[in-house]
């Protein structure tokens, strides 16, 4: 039966665990790199690109 628990304890453990692996690759240009273009950003690298657009005005929601 302690054998169970500690199976069980274990499994949870790792299930719980993989939520803190981060995965995710960081967006926008990273530091020390290449780059070139007018209104894009070439990655000379890898030649990526990345457009930026700002938003001057956003709607407001509609309030009900």
């Amino acid at each position: 039966m302690i054998r169970l628990h500690r199976v069980l304890f274990l499994m949870l453990a790792l299930a719980l665990n993989t939520a803190v692996i981060r995965g995710q690759v960081t967006t926008g240009t990273p530091p020390f790199g290449s780059f070139a273009g007018g209104p894009d950003v070439v990655n000379l690298a890898n030649l990526n690109s990345h457009w930026t657009f700002p938003v001057l005005h956003k709607p407001p929601w509609p309030e009900f």
